[in-house]
């Protein structure tokens, strides 16, 4: 199966191998990119393997396998957050070794933090959401807890009321709509105001976060905003950009 990667990992693969057989040395860089391409070309096969128009049809018929069903869309869960955990790691060496910081690369590190590593902190239940998907493209899931419009109503303006303390508004669409992650305007507005306190998204020097754990805590109830909101996209962002650091 074709993915985004797959063109510039067969070009980084056959520089390798040529310059391996020429004896001429061969860039760390190009080697180490090359590996962490492989695990992400991987990853987005994977990932393409869930159907959410597949899984809907399936409901609509007698012969619909409840467990089946939730263990592909956990699966799809999961293969997203494998998929940022690479981009991650790919990001934090890329940045600390060669100093080229891969595009949304302080919003993954974010929510990988926050949500994958330490969401015990901000909320009781963990994960829990749902997914959405385009025709053809990997799914994406939302992170929230709360589903009534008048829930999320309240939460929303006490959201507000802590980014005011900062001068800063958010003017998102349908905030009464559960999975943020299907409006991928809404995920930019969101991770734009959290950057507007803290343009790193970064831990301070005493471990602690400048972003407010208050406010951490109410988008895990409102809708954490997913730093990729579309795989595909993000995909060919990352392949473009890579080609013109490393000249490929």
């Amino acid at each position: 199966m074709e993915t985004p990667f797959s063109d510039i990992l067969n070009q980084m693969e056959q520089a390798v191998r040529s310059r391996q057989v020429d004896q001429n040395p061969v860039e760390k860089i190009l080697i180490f990119c090359s590996v962490q391409l492989r695990l992400l070309h991987t990853q987005y096969r994977s990932m393409s393997e869930f159907s959410l128009l597949e899984q809907m049809e399936r409901m609509r018929q007698a012969s619909f396998d409840y467990e089946d069903q939730r263990y592909k869309s956990t699966k799809a869960v999961l293969d997203y957050f494998s998929f940022l955990n690479i981009l991650n790691q790919f990001g934090r060496i890329l940045k600390s070794r060669y100093r080229i910081p891969i595009p949304k690369y302080n919003r993954i590190k974010f929510f990988r933090n926050k949500v994958l590593e330490h969401w015990e902190t901000y909320t009781e239940y963990g994960h829990s959401g749902s997914l959405t998907q385009k025709s053809g493209e990997p799914a994406v899931p939302s992170i929230s807890t709360s589903i009534a419009p008048e829930e999320r109503k309240k939460i929303k303006e006490e959201i507000d009321q802590i980014l005011a303390t900062y001068s800063i508004s958010l003017e998102i669409k349908n905030p009464e709509v559960v999975n943020i992650s299907d409006q991928p305007e809404n995920v930019e507005k969101i991770y734009l105001a959290l950057e507007a306190i803290d343009q790193t998204l970064s831990k301070k020097e005493d471990g602690d976060y400048i972003i407010p754990g208050s406010l951490t805590k109410l988008l895990f109830k409102f809708g954490f905003p997913t730093p990729i909101a579309n795989i595909k996209e993000y995909s060919n962002e990352l392949v473009e950009f890579l080609k013109s650091k490393l000249n490929i």
